[in-house]
């Protein structure tokens, strides 16, 4: 009987091992960098969602306040971040729409007020637009800065037209 007796089988040598590890090492980085890809698409879908779910909430926000206040009754305004609407007299009263601390606020003469908690909104501008001879329109230009919550990407900004009835009928 022999105790010791040659192997045909040959064992791995250095240079296969290598191969294998560096093959390995390739796969992971692939399944590491495509889960990673999937994670930021599917952030960035999220991030969709929310901004075309709050937008135009926000737009038939500030379509409703407008409308609101489109009477001879009140004086419309703007500034940088804020639509006011005045009414006349001795003792003017005065109703803002405006956004603070991620909370766009709508305020109503029955002492109500509305508002829309946003993830995106960053802030808004308001402004009149001018008719051809330089007079105020009844037509107002809003831009809404949003940006995406979680990349926190900023995006372009959402710009609409909002016409007053008296505009319309004018026009």
């Amino acid at each position: 009987m022999r105790l010791f007796h040659k192997s045909k089988r040959r064992g791995e040598t250095l240079t296969e091992l290598v191969i294998t590890m560096a093959i390995l090492s390739i796969l992971t980085a692939m399944v590491i960098s495509f889960s990673s890809a999937v994670g930021k698409q599917v952030n960035y879908t999220d991030d969709l969602n929310t901004a075309g779910a709050e937008l135009p909430t926000a737009k038939n926000m500030f379509r409703a306040w407008i409308a609101y206040f489109d009477s001879p009754n009140y004086t419309i305004g703007t500034a940088k971040d804020t639509l006011t609407a005045k009414t006349s007299g001795e003792n003017p009263k005065v109703y803002t729409l405006s956004f603070s601390n991620g909370t766009l606020v709508a305020e109503y003469p029955d002492g109500s007020k509305r508002s829309l908690a946003s993830e995106t909104i960053t802030r808004f501008t308001a402004e009149s637009v001018k008719s051809v001879n330089n007079k105020e329109s009844g037509v107002y230009r809003i831009e809404i800065s949003y940006q995406f919550p979680k990349s926190g990407q900023a995006a372009e900004p959402f710009v609409f037209l909002v016409a007053t009835r008296t505009e319309v009928q004018q026009g």
